[in-house]
């Protein structure tokens, strides 16, 4: 199999230290078959030191988190993307090799939540291994920046992330976007849970949001 490259895109705000053991956990366990790019952007005033190999740390537009995640998104230059919080910390190994292949092969899923699940989201089974996410669940953020793999194309059909003044206003406004767009339209890329997905023991929350300066 041809796999694709997957770009990881952390956007941060002066949490230097954090996101050095962010990138450091990503890159020892995460497992996949293919290539994985990792690119950080930093909002503030000083550039990250981050002594890993293989990671690109590049300067945002400090605008706010959604205006540095849009400039990750067209830089990162792959159509799959894994997308985090600086301050998630991925605990125990991850295989996407299977969600890859999700993606590939069904044109109707287009992002795969790894983090923060909850039952009232969940719509229909799929396949027996994902649920979708139901557009008309009260779930405030279905498309939530928390960990998750998606097509970078989502974007060509939902836009890109309004650059509000803090993280509520940017996650918030981007679900009612995509809620906006795709409700009662099954032709729409769709948001998928994995069945076996242990989010308590995968990933651990560390650091404060920075809800003024949009993180």
């Amino acid at each position: 199999m041809n796999w694709p490259t997957i770009g990881v895109i952390i956007p941060t705000f002066q949490r230097h230290e954090i996101v050095k053991q962010t990138v450091g956990l990503l890159q020892g366990n995460l497992r996949y078959s293919g290539e994985i790019k990792i690119m950080v952007s930093e909002d503030g005033p000083r550039l990250p030191s981050i002594p890993l190999d293989d990671v690109m740390v590049v300067k945002g537009p400090s605008r706010g988190l959604g205006a540095n995640l849009n400039s990750l998104l067209q830089a990162i230059g792959t159509d799959f993307v894994l997308q985090s919080d600086d301050d998630n910390w991925l605990t125990g190994p991850l295989d996407l090799d299977a969600h890859v292949k999700q993606l590939l092969d069904d044109p109707l899923s287009g992002w795969i939540r790894l983090q923060y699940i909850a039952n009232h989201i969940l719509d229909a089974r799929l396949d027996g291994w994902y649920w979708h996410v139901s557009w008309d669940s009260p779930e405030l953020y279905i498309t939530s920046n928390k960990a998750h793999l998606k097509r970078r194309n989502w974007h060509d059909v939902f836009g890109l992330y309004p650059e509000g003044l803090n993280l509520a206003e940017t996650e918030n406004g981007f679900c009612h976007q995509c809620k906006r767009i795709a409700k009662g339209d099954g032709r729409w890329p769709q948001v998928l849970v994995p069945v076996n997905v242990q989010t308590e023991t995968l990933w651990r929350h560390v650091g404060p949001s920075l809800q003024g300066q949009g993180y």
